[in-house]
């Protein structure tokens, strides 16, 4: 049996959109399913080993899962949409590759404005699940606020 990426399968799901022979909402769901996969599996697993560390009670732990489900949610999406909007100078690599590799990202899927309605919506998540925490989570209120604002 072959492994296939993840990567790969979120491509062929694109084109397969595109073409008409999947909803748009399976690619959707691709999508957060990839990227859950990378980049907020290693965020998520850092806010974790965290709680872990200090011990912290279930529904503490909870927010905090949630807030790091949503950061690498963000981050990636920011980064999406930085491919698009920024430019090569300020990112330190070449913008428009996504584009021109014709790779599977948030803003190709779900179009520019829905990508930065969800960015929205994952700054109302982070701070929800930090809000009981108070002064506590300041800094993992700046690292949520930075993936959303981030130039680069």
């Amino acid at each position: 049996m072959s492994v296939v990426s993840s990567r790969t399968l979120i491509e062929v799901a694109s084109r397969l959109m595109a073409s008409g022979w999947m909803p748009a909402c399976f690619s959707a769901c691709s999508m957060r399913a990839w990227a859950a996969a990378s980049i907020c599996a290693l965020l998520r697993a850092a806010v974790r080993l965290g709680a872990l560390a200090a011990a912290v009670d279930a529904d503490t732990y909870g927010r905090l899962d949630r807030f790091a489900d949503a950061f690498g949610l963000a981050f990636q999406i920011r980064d999406d949409l930085l491919d698009i909007e920024g430019d090569s100078a300020t990112l330190g690599k070449t913008a428009g590759k996504d584009t021109a590799q014709d790779k599977a990202t948030f803003p190709s899927l779900l179009g520019i404005d829905a990508s930065r309605a969800r960015l929205a919506e994952l700054r109302a998540e982070m701070s929800d699940a930090l809000a009981p925490f108070g002064d506590r989570a300041g800094m993992l209120a700046v690292l949520g606020r930075e993936a959303i604002e981030r130039d680069r």
